[in-house]
């Protein structure tokens, strides 16, 4: 994007991009949950290691969130019935709702786990809407550990984002998995530039 520019470093499952825009530079803490800001006397640099092995994960599914002619439609058919989701994946959903409110750390730890539960995260993504009723745009990073961690494909095929709306502070959590946006009403992650990503 224009006046952008990124730099990477590795933290854990995710990849941390210190985006630079307008001489300011934005970082965002996994652990605590927050977005820093600086001024900033460079522009910044966009590279990854050669002989990193995350990196080629990480590029591919980087040029999908900035180039989103490349995603293709979700599937439209909701296959989720609630009435057979087991009560304990509606405690784990509420368990991220509160933990996100109150306690973020344990959003952090929480989002290491894979439990493989559904066979994509559109599906994680479907059932946590159905357990979770009310405003999602409120819900979009709860939802989105949600699908990661619950998601068979997640691990070889999807990446979670943490973007920030420049010159705001105002953050947005998605999910893209092979090709797809995992969240189908979610028409406003083109608007996010890229923090954060948990691979």
């Amino acid at each position: 994007m224009l006046g952008e520019s990124f730099y990477y470093t590795y933290n854990s499952m995710y990849v941390n991009i210190t985006s630079y825009f307008r001489g300011k530079k934005y970082r965002f803490n996994n652990i605590f949950g927050y977005l820093r800001s600086s001024l900033s006397r460079s522009g910044g640099v966009y590279a990854l290691a050669a002989d990193d092995t995350k990196s080629e994960k990480t590029r591919r599914f980087m040029d999908l969130a900035e180039n989103p002619y490349l995603l293709s439609p979700s599937v439209s058919k909701v296959s989720v019935d609630l009435a057979e989701i087991p009560k304990y994946l509606c405690a784990y959903a509420k368990l991220l709702v509160w933990a996100h409110k109150h306690f973020y750390p344990l959003v952090w730890c929480l989002s290491h786990l894979r439990f493989g539960y559904f066979s994509s995260a559109i599906d994680a993504t479907d059932a946590f809407c159905m357990i979770i009723e009310g405003n999602q745009n409120e819900m979009c990073l709860p939802r989105s550990v949600f699908a990661a961690t619950m998601s068979r494909r997640f691990k070889k095929d999807g990446a979670m984002f943490v973007g920030v709306f420049h010159p705001s502070r105002r953050l947005h959590a998605w999910v893209i998995e092979g090709d797809c946006i995992a969240y189908r009403n979610d028409s406003i992650w083109i608007n996010f530039t890229p923090v954060s990503i948990l691979i």
